[in-house]
């Protein structure tokens, strides 16, 4: 990926444990899908955490994006 989503803070409170295989397919089971591997390789470099890139634009609010913090 050229530019990433992630803030990498050192404490991160909302950054969870890194993936594994077994992780995966547990989550995949539980439910009962197959995760796309674009979204698998973003959750690789970081599972979680605060987002650098957390601005969705949207023309429905007078802002003109929703924010998303983690």
């Amino acid at each position: 990926m050229s530019k990433s989503i992630w803030n990498f803070e050192v404490m991160d409170p909302y950054k969870l444990e890194s993936l594994t295989p077994a992780l995966i397919d547990k989550a995949e089971k539980i439910f009962n899908v197959s995760f796309p591997a674009l979204y698998l390789e973003l959750l690789q470099e970081q599972n979680g955490g605060s987002l650098h890139l957390n601005k969705f634009p949207v023309t429905e609010f007078e802002e003109g994006f929703i924010l998303v913090n983690q």
